[in-house]
């Protein structure tokens, strides 16, 4: 799977780090909201814009009121990162992932000729 390099500021620490996440999002430890909005919201940033905003204003600090916002993210609806749909709680969301995972892994094995299970 793909991965994505991204990296956060948590609210209850200050320092700065990265995470590398699979974008199929289909783990058994995802167990809360939180988890979800907390990798696909706002909250998180591109290494290009930590980089660029380091190069610009000499670091990464957030004013009060962007860390509020920030913590705002995280208690978003779960909104699916591939469509978009709304998912109500976490074990419809692990359900609805599966089956994007499921459809790309269909569609990689119809295009390099391999057959379905």
């Amino acid at each position: 799977m793909l991965a994505l390099t991204i990296l956060s500021q948590l609210i209850p620490i200050s320092r700065l780090h990265l995470h590398v996440i699979s974008q199929d999002f289909t783990s058994p430890s995802l167990k809360k909201a939180v988890h979800w909005n907390s990798f696909n919201t706002g909250f998180f940033v591109s290494p290009e814009e930590v980089i660029d905003t380091i190069r610009k204003q000499g670091s990464f600090a957030k004013t009060p009121d962007e860390l509020k916002a920030y913590s705002q993210l995280k208690k978003a609806k779960m909104t699916c990162n591939q469509c978009s749909e709304v998912m109500k709680t976490v074990p419809m969301l692990q359900r609805h992932m599966s089956e994007h995972y499921a459809q790309k892994v269909d569609a990689y094995k119809q295009q390099h000729g391999i057959a379905k299970n």
